[in-house]
């Protein structure tokens, strides 16, 4: 058996054909199909649990709760984070709002933002404050030296994007990042959804504030998205 024939395997979606033909999947950029395990565990929980979490004192409402917790543990443990600053939620659409509601921006609040970022870290932003997005060239890279022009604004938060879905292009966040902090006070907000599919990412080595990601585009179920917040930042956030 061929790798490739085994990874197929792991994925019950790619066993039907459309017009006799066998499915050769290509839209991993919006989301994933699920592999069995995930099906399986999904299944298995709706069996022989179904419970709430953080809601019972009885048996299956205390297993639901160990399991979330515990998934959460992973998630940090594969950012790189302490599990109390990763927040669960629906995606990173409600992850980036979350954060764009909570930070109390003022009206005029001064924005930089990138041009080939998703709707979800440009369309917050734009109910937030003033945004400003950083060009993009012939080959969809960063113009660098436009970015550190609209970083002489002084913005209050700067929303980063690491790969975008429009191109593909991962922008070398590393070095944005540092440059962010040379020029000014900004809160970083990482749209990491495309990348962590590819690659991991250690959020303290980035020196980043808030990182976001969805489930549904590295092989979970959809319905799941990530928020990591730094501790102190993250605790003055106000539902919006």
């Amino acid at each position: 058996m061929t790798v490739q024939s085994s990874c197929r395997d792991d994925f019950p979606a790619l066993r039907r054909k459309i017009d006799g033909q066998t499915i050769s999947y290509l839209d991993n950029g919006a989301t994933t199909l699920k592999p069995r395990s995930v099906i399986d565990a999904v299944t298995e929980y709706y069996e022989t649990n179904g419970a709430n979490i953080h809601r019972g004192k009885h048996r299956l409402s205390e297993e639901a709760s160990d399991a979330y917790e515990a998934s959460r543990t992973v998630l940090a443990r594969h950012i790189g984070a302490a599990a109390n600053e990763v927040v669960l939620l629906r995606n990173t659409s409600e992850a980036i709002n979350l954060v764009a509601g909570g930070l109390e921006l003022p009206p005029d609040a001064y924005i930089v933002g990138c041009m080939d970022a998703h709707h979800s870290q440009i369309l917050p932003w734009r109910r937030a404050g003033r945004l400003d997005l950083t060009r993009v060239d012939g080959y969809g890279r960063l113009d660098r030296d436009h970015f550190r022009e609209l970083l002489r604004g002084r913005p209050q938060v700067v929303a980063l994007t690491h790969c975008s879905n429009v191109t593909g292009v991962i922008h070398p966040v590393e070095e944005l990042i540092e440059e962010v902090r040379a020029a000014c006070d900004a809160v970083i907000v990482l749209d990491a959804a495309q990348s962590l599919p590819h690659e991991r990412v250690n959020v303290h080595k980035l020196d980043v504030d808030f990182m976001a990601f969805s489930m549904h585009k590295i092989l979970g179920p959809t319905g799941v998205g990530c928020l990591r917040g730094r501790v102190g930042i993250r605790a003055s956030l106000r539902p919006p």
